[in-house]
């Protein structure tokens, strides 16, 4: 680091993590060096106490990070000893090409947890996130492994997306089928209706409709004539699982209006 006031200098100076400023400046000048620093700060440790009565219960979560800055290991330890780890893995840890050159190194892929009294040794859950559909970089489907087994069972699968990436269907793990029709712009969810395809979905009387409505809802009139809207369509469809949901800018969900149920609105 070099520096001068009024001509004198200031050599060689070692980086100490505070300012420096020059004990003698003149009254034309006066140089004054900062450190920057640069760089993440991770959160490493977190402390949990809860007070009952006389009785204290403290629960501590201890973080590590991957060379990268990932979360790679976080253990809890409750006041007892009983000892919980969640263990993350993403694409450079199984090889996933695809993904790496994507860029997509932040992403879990795997998330393990395991329990123990002295060491985390039993299984308690294991969940990984596929990306196996080759048109697009979004979820394929999302794999489980029971608590009593290693097998890796398929809970939801992602079947279809918009150009916007808005999931558009998904398949449950009983085989059912569950459409989401967005709206706002297709900013936000309008409709679910389960039991069907997206397809079949946007066939329904109303469908279009209810997209329209919801893109010209500005204001209370507008709201109220997209209400009705979502009133019509779930009266033409009565045969089906309908879900409706409502917003406002800056608040978000207003209402939300469950199958064969009245519409229940939310404070805001």
């Amino acid at each position: 680091m070099l520096g001068c006031a009024g001509g004198d200098l200031v050599i060689g100076l070692s980086y100490t993590g505070h300012s420096y400023s020059n004990p003698a400046p003149t009254t034309k000048y006066n140089f004054i060096f900062s450190p920057l620093i640069t760089g993440k700060r991770r959160l490493i440790r977190t402390v949990d106490t809860s007070y009952f009565g006389n009785k204290t219960l403290v629960e501590r979560t201890d973080f590590t990070y991957t060379d990268t800055g990932e979360l790679d290991i976080s253990t809890t330890t409750s006041s007892d000893g009983k000892i919980t780890q969640t263990d993350y893995d993403y694409a450079y840890d199984l090889s996933n090409t695809r993904l790496l050159n994507k860029g997509m190194t932040g992403v879990p892929l795997s998330i393990e947890v395991n329990s123990g009294d002295v060491i985390a040794n039993t299984p308690i859950s294991h969940i990984e996130t596929k990306y196996d559909n080759l048109e697009n970089f979004l979820p394929s489907s999302i794999l489980s492994a029971s608590l009593s087994g290693s097998n890796m069972e398929t809970e939801v699968t992602y079947n279809k997306y918009d150009s916007k990436g808005n999931l558009l269907q998904y398949t449950k793990k009983d085989g059912i089928p569950v459409a989401l029709i967005w709206g706002y712009g297709s900013t936000k969810p309008i409709a679910k209706i389960e039991n069907v395809t997206y397809d079949q979905a946007m066939s329904l009387i109303g469908s279009g409709d209810i997209v329209t409505k919801s893109d010209q809802d500005i204001n209370i009139a507008t709201q109220n004539t997209f209400i009705d809207a979502l009133d019509l369509f779930r009266k033409s469809n009565t045969r089906l699982m309908i879900t409706t949901y409502t917003y406002d800018p800056l608040i978000g969900v207003t209402s939300i209006t469950p199958p064969f149920r009245h519409q229940r609105s939310l404070p805001v």
